[in-house]
């Protein structure tokens, strides 16, 4: 593992109905793989160590099949279910976590979301890059550094279920993403996204 991120998780997400998507996202082509494959070997990349996968894989997902996957804490009980079952399963200093609807996803963007881990005001607070237009980061192509996890223990407890509610505004950083990365950071939820997302990589 890179020494500068040791020992950190990286973590694809691939639970979610896709309902609006009308296919698993997780099974979208994405270089000739599925793209829950390809953003795995993404972050795998940039820390150097095998990413792993949280979630339930779908049953038509034959590359999913000898793949070891995280459950969640509840089956289908969300995001904040999925980190909690990743924190469960690994006692890390820290997680780099990516929704599975990152199609645009590359090396340079988790570089620089990496780079704002280390330049965090303090190190115990989660980093969720923000796009300018929005009030609230993205807690889906994020890092959270174990002491956090007092906090989304807390909500869940109180049967909170979103996680973007978890976490108090102290207990974040939000770094603004610079405009030649905010593909990398859109998520695709509808076939028209999808559609444009690949014209705007086939431009680029």
């Amino acid at each position: 593992m890179n020494d500068r991120h040791s020992p950190w998780i990286g973590a694809v997400f691939i639970g979610g109905a896709s309902r609006r998507m009308g296919v698993a996202k997780c099974l979208l082509e994405r270089q000739g793989r599925p793209l829950a494959l390809y953003l795995g070997d993404q972050v795998a990349a940039v820390l150097d160590a095998p990413a792993v996968f949280v979630g339930e894989a779908p049953s038509d997902g034959d590359a999913f099949a000898n793949l070891r996957c995280i459950a969640d804490r509840e089956a289908r009980g969300g995001p904040l279910s999925g980190l909690l079952g990743l924190m469960d399963a690994h006692d890390a200093a820290g997680y780099l976590v990516l929704a599975t609807d990152l199609y645009a996803m590359n090396g340079s963007a988790l570089d620089w979301l990496c780079d704002q881990v280390h330049q965090r005001p303090r190190p115990e607070t989660a980093v969720w890059p923000r796009f300018p237009e929005r009030d609230l980061g993205e807690p889906l192509a994020a890092f959270y550094p174990r002491a956090v996890k007092p906090f989304l223990e807390r909500a869940w407890q109180q049967g909170k279920r979103s996680l973007i509610r978890s976490l108090p505004p102290s207990e974040r950083f939000e770094p603004v993403i610079p405009d030649h990365l905010m593909w990398a950071f859109r998520g695709v939820n509808t076939p028209e996204e999808l559609e444009r997302m690949r014209d705007t990589l086939a431009d680029s």
